[in-house]
């Protein structure tokens, strides 16, 4: 997609604003810009994914997680490697687009606030 960009065989494409820089940097030959006036804003996800059979893994950092959130390692942790980066994107000045995600359907999720990024 980068490629196609490039050569001007499509205009843009929505990246992650927590990989956006590093891949701008992966890609720097190709002359590449971040655009800076507007912000895509959709429910997604990170998971870890497992082998079915290590169930005790999979609890243990599913317990893990869970604690780190409700005690705010897990907000630190986020801001140690990613609040610079943000800041720099100055996303509270761009026009936000909200838009669904068909494929996120866990309501529960999507109504507990300390999963989701929030600044």
């Amino acid at each position: 997609m980068f490629t196609l960009v490039s050569r001007g065989q499509v205009d843009y494409f929505p990246r992650s604003v927590i990989e956006i820089q590093d891949e701008l940097l992966e890609f720097k030959p190709l002359g590449l810009a971040i655009e800076t006036a507007h912000l895509i804003n959709y429910p997604a996800a990170f998971y870890f994914f497992v082998n079915k059979e290590k169930t005790a893994l999979a609890n243990a950092l599913q317990a893990g997680l869970t604690e780190m959130i409700a005690d705010g390692r897990f907000d630190k942790l986020f801001d140690d490697y990613f609040a610079e980066g943000l800041s720099q994107l100055n996303l509270a000045k761009r026009e936000i687009h909200y838009l669904e995600n068909d494929y996120f359907t866990n309501t529960a999720l999507l109504q507990n606030k300390a999963l989701w990024y929030k600044k």
